[in-house]
């Protein structure tokens, strides 16, 4: 243990501070980074992966924050609600600090602050930049998803923040709709993302990517998607 070490310098270290940092990784586990252009059913296929309609979803650009869903049992008990609303400069880890939370925390709530905070639709607060989501879903306490805004291009918001949502991601999933599978934008979008995220190894340059076609429409009923 690094306290126990017999060093005059140790008190300048701060190794207390090391130490419940430390104690915060372990809370943490691998994220999941859903990336592609809007309405390509990005949120949608996260909500089907936990089995719960959470995430707003339209075919019109719907997500404009980061949401990063976690485990329910990973929640505080100084957050009220299952979602956290933070401003920009709020780091995942910083959930388990009292102090930071509360200095970064905008509103939490339920499920339903996420209509209210982080969508297109609405005006919401301009501070808004990523939300703290608490499932109980078996998956997450292994992973956690985050969804990032694709109104690419169109709103530099969107093309900002879904970009720094690689500096919380160990993994990508890029979603590429059916029509147009991969277009130029796409190409463009995957090849800035893994410039930000380049692999470990140099003659596996894709084995932390996966890419998924989609075909998203909310007039498809399961029959229709089985046929």
């Amino acid at each position: 243990v690094l306290s126990d070490l017999p060093h005059w310098y140790q008190k300048t270290l701060q190794l207390d501070n090391f130490q419940a940092f430390e104690c915060n990784v372990k809370n943490m586990k691998p994220i999941i980074g859903f990336f592609g252009s809007l309405s390509v059913g990005k949120s949608t296929l996260i909500n089907t992966i936990v089995g719960k309609n959470i995430l707003p979803t339209s075919p019109l650009p719907a997500t404009k924050i980061l949401n990063l869903l976690t485990h329910a049992d990973n929640k505080p008990s100084y957050i009220n609600g299952s979602v956290g609303i933070f401003k920009k400069e709020f780091k995942p880890i910083m959930l388990f600090d009292q102090t930071l939370t509360q200095e970064y925390l905008i509103e939490a709530g339920d499920y339903s602050i996420l209509n209210k905070l982080g969508v297109h639709w609405e005006i919401g607060n301009q501070d808004a930049y990523i939300a703290m989501i608490f499932v109980d879903a078996e998956i997450l306490r292994h992973v956690w998803f985050l969804d990032t805004p694709g109104n690419l291009g169109n709103d530099t918001n969107d093309t900002e923040r879904s970009l720094e949502g690689l500096k919380y991601t160990d993994a990508i999933v890029f979603v590429s709709s059916q029509l147009n599978f991969l277009k130029s934008s796409d190409l463009g979008l995957l090849t800035q993302i893994l410039r930000s995220n380049p692999p470990l190894f140099k003659d596996k340059p894709l084995d932390h990517v996966l890419i998924i076609q989609s075909h998203c429409h909310s007039e498809i009923g399961n029959s229709d998607a089985n046929t």
